[in-house]
């Protein structure tokens, strides 16, 4: 099916995964993001709690819900993928979600159309699946995300992505839960600023990729605590 081969591909490289904030103290970010244990912060949910979320139209009926989620390198999202099972709908489709008028809700998201209109959209979502993911191409799938490898720019095997944490209303992502393979290091883990690094092929395998002072910071509070 189209879709998994979208799913496959929709890491894209063409101008890495950028920084896109600048953290004037990366500590202090890490001590906000770590001050509680990450998987168990209130103001975070995890992947496995975003994806499958309930999609609803604008009359707040049910009508699908979130098979994968397409981040911007902000964290914003650009767009979700979605199964519309309770309009009878069994493609996959993305939907842009500026476009469509998405916002987050109680466990899920709503749109800004009704079913009926939905279903008549249909036919030109499924037709640009490849290219709904949004405007700009810097963008990475969710589900891709996770087992990712983690390295610093002069080749040190930091760990791996575990998870990526979200805002609790799903809104955005926050952060990456980072599994540290390092050294002495090795077990812990980690919560880092979203756009940290950058998104890249390292020996033709998606990797994050740090800037050595970055990674040096997030192994010294690692260290610390």
């Amino acid at each position: 099916m189209r879709f998994f081969a979208l799913a496959a591909l929709v890491f894209v490289f063409a101008g890495g995964f950028a920084q896109a904030e600048t953290y004037g103290n990366l500590g202090e970010a890490l001590r906000g993001m770590n001050r509680i244990k990450p998987l168990q912060h209130p103001s975070y949910d995890r992947a496995q709690e975003i994806l499958g979320r309930r999609i609803l139209d604008d009359k707040k009926r049910v009508i699908g819900e979130v098979n994968d989620v397409i981040l911007m390198r902000s964290g914003n999202i650009a767009s979700l993928m979605v199964r519309f099972d309770r309009l009878r709908l069994a493609d996959p489709v993305m939907v842009n979600y500026h476009d469509m008028g998405g916002k987050p809700v109680s466990k899920g998201y709503s749109l800004a159309f009704t079913g009926r209109e939905i279903e008549e959209r249909f036919p030109e979502m499924l037709a640009n699946i490849e290219t709904a993911a949004g405007a700009d191409s810097d963008v990475v799938s969710l589900k891709t995300l996770p087992g990712t490898s983690v390295q610093s720019a002069d080749g040190r095997n930091i760990g791996k992505i575990e998870d990526v944490l979200f805002a609790a209303d799903g809104e955005r992502a926050e952060a990456l839960y980072i599994n540290i393979s390092y050294g002495t290091l090795r077990g812990q883990a980690v919560a880092i600023p979203f756009s940290l690094g950058q998104l890249q092929e390292v020996q033709n395998t998606p990797a994050l990729v740090l800037s050595n002072a970055d990674a040096d910071t997030v192994m010294a509070f690692v260290r610390s605590r």
